[in-house]
């Protein structure tokens, strides 16, 4: 058994094969958030921990240990992998108990801290096991080089049982319970849900699951009736309704309320496979805008990419709709350029203007344009914003771009941002007066 004071290679790997390397904080941050640090024990996280990842919503430490059962026989017995499994859990759980309790020690306010955080905590344990199968070593082969090892890694999960059975999880305090996976269904589930805010939201699922006891045959099973369940669309409804509150929208979409219906596991199924192509798209062009940026000297600030990548599968699937729309617009539509409206299904007060830019490079809504007056358009749409203030806004142009060599169209973007603000009555009565003037010069 190994334990670390950072991510394993393969858990490496697992970092920065995937989302999860733009969220990763580094070990001197953990020790100097906020500028307070206690020995290496900040004010505001938990020290000790193999890796930190710091979402917009949720904060996520991670254990990760390997443990390798070493044996020269041929076959190993299930009862052997059974054993090593619960003993490397166990292990893991007393190491995640320990640095709790001494964060606990030397910053006594971290645990009111914890049940008063806006953002949710949660504990995640990861476990790699292999079998290194030694070469035999019988009295006519002494004289001979010795053969190298052979590593067999051991493709396992755990499930509710295990940890009402053999392993036993502290269940009183739901914000401290360490959730274990194993290194590969964990792997394969960041991949699956491709975002921060669908893994936080999958991450709470699975530990409600953990502390009322349900059943869940293991870790794989559970993700695929987490998307087939309400709580995957829960937080875009409830996004939805809080729009309809304020008066920018009429009702909820019916298509969100159709996928929490019961007896309509057929149509969630098939939206959720769109939803899965559509996000990937969206990660494309966010990527190719961060190359284009780069090979200019340029670059998207790291906070814009953050919230970008970490917008749900169906806010991408809804902008990406939109660009999907496009073969079907007019040809007037794609001569003078259009605007398009979307809203984050993620977070409340994130919304996006979508610009498709006009073919007529005389547009107001040419590429030309929009670069030349991209704040101007951000100030107008926050000033129709006010009750209440968004967050955030952004600004998207989007620009079909004719390839020669393949025939095809390409997809590229432009990324604009403005912070939502307060507008003093002054200032609002003067833009209503432009708004007006501006109405008059074009009738």
């Amino acid at each position: 058994m190994t334990d670390t004071n950072g991510p394993s290679g393969i858990g490496q790997s697992l970092i920065q094969r995937s989302f999860l390397s733009l969220y990763l904080l580094p070990q001197q941050e953990q020790s100097t958030k906020d500028g307070s640090d206690n020995d290496g024990f900040s004010d505001y996280y938990f020290s000790g921990y193999d890796c930190v990842f710091e979402f917009a919503q949720a904060t996520l430490y991670l254990l990760i240990d390997e443990n390798v059962l070493k044996t020269s026989r041929s076959q190993v017995s299930a009862s052997q992998i059974r054993e090593l499994r619960k003993k490397t859990a166990n292990q893991q759980i007393k190491r995640h108990n320990l640095l709790y309790r001494k964060s606990l020690k030397a910053n006594a306010s971290l645990a009111e801290t914890l049940n008063n955080l806006e953002k949710p905590v949660y504990f995640i344990g990861l476990i790699d096991l292999a079998v290194e199968q030694l070469p035999p070593r019988s009295y006519s082969m002494m004289r001979q080089p010795r053969q190298p090892s052979q590593f067999h890694q051991i493709n396992h999960q755990y499930g509710s049982q295990f940890f009402f059975e053999e392993c036993v999880l502290d269940l009183d305090d739901e914000h401290r319970v360490l959730q274990v996976f194993s290194l590969q269904s964990f792997a394969n589930i960041v991949e699956q849900l491709e975002t921060p805010s669908d893994l936080q939201v999958f991450l709470q699922y699975h530990r409600s699951k953990l502390v009322a006891q349900q059943f869940f045959q293991d870790e794989t099973t559970l993700l695929e009736e987490f998307l087939g369940s309400p709580a995957f669309y829960q937080r875009a409804i409830n996004v939805q309704k809080q729009l309809v509150d304020i008066g920018l929208l009429d009702t909820v979409e019916p298509r969100l309320l159709k996928a929490v219906a019961p007896a309509q596991s057929a149509f969630a199924q098939t939206l959720n496979a769109k939803l899965r192509s559509y996000s990937r798209m969206w990660y494309k062009l966010i990527n190719g805008l961060s190359k284009r940026l780069a090979t200019s000297g340029a670059a998207l600030p790291i906070d814009h990419v953050k919230m970008l990548i970490g917008e749900s599968m169906y806010t991408r699937n809804c902008i990406i709709e939109e660009v999907m729309a496009y073969a079907e617009s007019s040809v007037e539509s794609r001569l003078q350029g259009y605007v398009r409206h979307q809203h984050s299904y993620n977070a409340f007060g994130r919304h996006y203007i979508l610009v498709f830019y006009a073919q007529d490079k005389a547009s107001t809504l040419s590429a030309e344009s929009i670069q030349a007056n991209h704040s101007d358009l951000l100030f107008e749409v926050n000033t129709q914003l006010q009750d209440p203030v968004m967050d955030d806004l952004f600004l998207i142009g989007i620009d079909f771009v004719y390839d020669e060599t393949s025939g095809n169209f390409e997809v590229l973007i432009d990324v604009y941002h403005q912070k939502g603000s307060v507008l003093n009555a002054d200032v609002q009565r003067l833009y209503e007066q432009l708004a007006t003037l501006k109405a008059q010069n074009s009738e």
